[in-house]
């Protein structure tokens, strides 16, 4: 699924439990991943976040058992806590090179890989 350039936000819950979603690409103009938006979807595979994310909210991909890869662009500055739980096979890549990305507690409990890219 693409989410259409000018979508500013993806709501709270919005996408919660559709397990039929397998990939989603997540447009520079959305600032915006609320609260459980992709909760347990747990089909969903692959998912492109571009420059434009900001705040990716609490438990926003929590319960994506199948999802692999996840870049975090550096212009993200909170991850809401468990954001990434349960995601067991999930190699996440945080760049955090300006140093300006915030991380909850709990926010990748159970992901098979965390790297952090820095300075």
């Amino acid at each position: 699924m693409k989410i259409p350039y000018g979508v500013t936000s993806i709501g709270i819950r919005a996408f919660k439990a559709c397990w039929k979603l397998k990939k989603v690409e997540i447009p520079g103009s959305v600032e915006f991943i609320g609260h459980e938006a992709f909760y347990c979807c747990t089909n969903l595979k692959k998912v492109n976040i571009s420059n434009g994310v900001k705040i990716i909210g609490e438990q926003a991909f929590s319960g994506c058992k199948k999802l692999s890869k996840v870049y975090i662009p550096n212009i993200v500055t909170y991850i809401g806590s468990s954001a990434f739980d349960e995601c067991e096979y999930l190699d996440i890549i945080i760049d955090n090179k300006e140093g300006n990305v915030k991380i909850s507690e709990g926010k990748l409990d159970g992901c098979k890989s965390v790297k952090y890219l820095r300075k």
